[in-house]
């Protein structure tokens, strides 16, 4: 429950200083407000949250006015007024951003690690194959699993024919999956498969001339997959149309814990490895010429490290064995490679994934004393630097990172667990706290539409699935309902769904950016405390 707020005045919109009274949770500040008629007061928001984010719960005028607010901490030479005039929608609060979280989003039907992990065209995530540490049967897994951003919900696949420990897996053009390699109970396999979305089948796909583990596969600019390093000594091309392969060019080292990027002049840059020493060398595959060539190589020699090409074309190449925490960028328009800054921390076997512009590098351990890390770091490639962002929930190391259709980051194997990673402007959790007064319009039982709630909040759906809304902790009957901000449709009522609570709550589907009202009022003239919850 809410903590008491200061004894309200009468219900008009002339007073509005208060007194600072901050609290926290583990989602972050809490909005501490009481609501007059249809004005919101802000109680304990710091100067600098407040001055960041002008437009949070509380702040707004009353009919359009201009709101000055008063916020005192400690001594009045503390105090900072702001000036913030908002649209006649006067009562009007916007839940605005807070910090990158991470959030659980499900669990996979076992443990896995090393598995093949890939985005499909629907927006779903296929996880297929790894090593099982609890499997009842057989640790090398054929099994596969989707999950469903919409539902945030995983669900079993069709499994492969072969069992994969570390498989490698390519969304190809015509929107099905080709994985390929992997390590069994018996030994490395040659074979491939594809997986198609629309039956939910797999199908063979051939074999490579030499059995494969740790190898990269990527797909070309003219729709075939380039298979190299790894334990091939002979690059492969395998061509979806006739579901065949062929060489791609001349033998080459083994590279084990290599990386392998598609550049945009079409080529493809394969970075350093390991073939009983570790590597700086670089290497390009050119489809057109199907021939290799050496390019400059790095700084610093590492495998199972990660590469990423950025927006800009660059390819971002970070960590690795033995314990690297330092970056490079390759250029390709200079075949050069340049510093990116250094981590944190040394990083092998994680990973690193687009996110908003920048590079979101998550986990991973170190060679010498194998700590699995929980830390997470982002790279912003506009001043080449690395700042930490918020920890996973659970350390891991040879897990999947994959960037949804909505931005956010799902992060899956390396275990059961599934988080995301988002940096929505909507929050979740326990995101506002508030009292109430009933003004001369209220709800009624029944959920008869108010035009002036005694407060209202403008949310945005930070992906599609079902988002549950409760005032949670009522010491007084509420009624919550929701509309629609664009179209002003309903969404739903609920008046006290929990009669020993005085809770109301609704469930309702909605979808990523759809933008909404939140409405809450008490009965009659009943003046209480409530905390507004998103889950």
């Amino acid at each position: 429950m809410a903590a008491t707020p200061a004894t309200p005045q009468s219900p008009s919109c002339t007073s509005r200083s208060h007194e600072a009274s901050p609290s926290k949770s583990s989602q972050g500040v809490i909005m501490n407000a009481f609501f007059q008629g249809r004005c919101l007061f802000p109680r304990g928001v710091a100067p600098t949250l407040l001055a960041a984010f002008v437009g949070l719960v509380g702040g707004l005028a009353c009919d359009g006015e201009e709101t000055r607010l008063s916020h005192e901490v400690g001594s009045p030479e503390a105090s900072t007024d702001l000036t913030a005039v908002v649209s006649p929608m006067a009562s009007e609060a916007s839940l605005a951003s807070l910090a990158p979280r991470w959030e659980a989003t499900g669990s996979l039907s076992i443990d896995r690690h090393r598995a093949a992990s890939v985005r499909l065209n629907s927006g779903k995530v296929l996880v297929a194959g790894g090593y099982s540490y609890n499997s009842s049967s057989n640790n090398y897994l054929a099994s596969a699993e989707l999950y469903d951003p919409a539902t945030r919900t995983w669900s079993m696949a069709a499994s492969m024919a072969v069992n994969r420990d570390g498989p490698v897996a390519t969304l190809l053009a015509n929107g099905k999956v080709f994985v390929v390699g992997g390590y069994t109970s018996t030994g490395r396999t040659a074979t491939a498969e594809v997986y198609d979305p629309a039956t939910n089948s797999w199908s063979a796909a051939g074999a490579m001339r030499t059995a494969q583990e740790d190898c990269t596969a990527t797909l070309l600019t003219n729709g075939k997959v380039v298979v190299t390093g790894g334990y091939v000594s002979t690059p492969e091309v395998y061509d979806p149309a006739t579901n065949t392969w062929s060489l791609a060019g001349a033998q080459s080292p083994t590279r084990l814990g290599s990386t392998s990027t598609l550049l945009p002049n079409g080529k493809v840059l394969h970075v350093g490895g390991w073939d009983g020493a570790t590597h700086a060398t670089a290497r390009l595959y050119d489809p057109a010429t199907n021939a290799w060539s050496a390019t400059a190589s790095m700084a610093t020699a590492r495998w199972d490290h990660t590469a990423t090409r950025l927006p800009n074309g660059k390819v971002l190449v970070v960590g690795g064995w033995e314990d690297v925490a330092a970056a490079e960028l390759y250029d390709s328009t200079t075949n050069t490679w340049s510093p990116a800054g250094t981590m944190s921390t040394p990083r092998a076997f994680h990973t690193a994934a687009l996110v908003d512009g920048k590079v979101l590098v998550t986990g991973g351990h170190t060679s010498n004393n194998r700590n699995t890390r929980q830390s997470a770091e982002l790279y912003d490639p506009a001043t080449n630097t690395w700042s930490l962002t918020a920890p996973m929930a659970t350390a891991r190391s040879w897990h999947s990172a994959i960037t949804l259709v909505d931005g956010n980051m799902l992060v899956t194997n390396g275990g059961r667990t599934s988080e995301l990673y988002t940096l929505s402007s909507a929050p979740m959790g326990r995101v506002a706290q508030g009292y109430t007064c009933g003004a001369a319009d209220t709800f009624t039982p029944s959920c008869v539409y108010s035009a002036s709630p005694d407060a209202t909040y403008a949310w945005t759906a930070p992906s599609t699935g079902l988002f549950t809304f409760t005032t949670a902790g009522s010491d007084f009957d509420t009624v919550l309902e929701i509309v629609d901000s664009t179209t002003s449709q309903s969404l739903g009522c609920n008046d006290e769904a929990n009669s020993s609570t005085s809770q109301s709550s609704l469930t309702l589907s909605l979808v990523a950016g759809q933008k909404i009202t939140v409405k809450v009022e008490g009965y009659s003239v009943h003046c209480g405390n409530y905390a507004l919850n998103i889950q």
